[in-house]
């Protein structure tokens, strides 16, 4: 076995064999305009404190969210993204409250779904 065939490479190709533990983002206290950033990693959590406005994501990306609400949560209201009348499962503003919205962009077309842990 040669060294470089050890090593994931940028073009795909490959099988691998075992699993990754994952590092989620921690977004801190989120209000006001926010914009999903992939950069971030695939799984990213945050505080709801206030009225949100979602962007959609400004590149081709998936990401996982887990978003408790704190005290002063708000609406999170969603912007630029392609859905029809069921997204999932309702936002609350009740604190402690959690959900995960899963994001998705694909050939510029941004989605969402909500699943509620209450």
């Amino acid at each position: 076995m040669s060294v470089a065939s050890l090593f994931v490479k940028l073009a795909g190709g490959q099988q691998v064999v075992g699993g990754y533990t994952i590092a989620p983002y921690a977004g801190g206290n989120v209000s006001g305009s926010y914009t999903p950033d992939p950069l971030n990693g695939n799984y990213q959590y945050f505080t709801n404190n206030g009225a949100i406005t979602f962007n959609a994501p400004a590149t081709d990306c998936a990401i996982d969210f887990l978003i408790t609400n704190g005290a002063t949560a708000g609406a999170i209201t969603f912007s630029g993204y392609t859905v029809n009348s069921n997204v999932g499962e309702p936002f609350t503003t009740t604190n402690t409250n959690k959900f995960i919205l899963s994001v998705r962009r694909i050939n510029g077309t941004s989605t969402y779904v909500v699943k509620a842990l209450q």
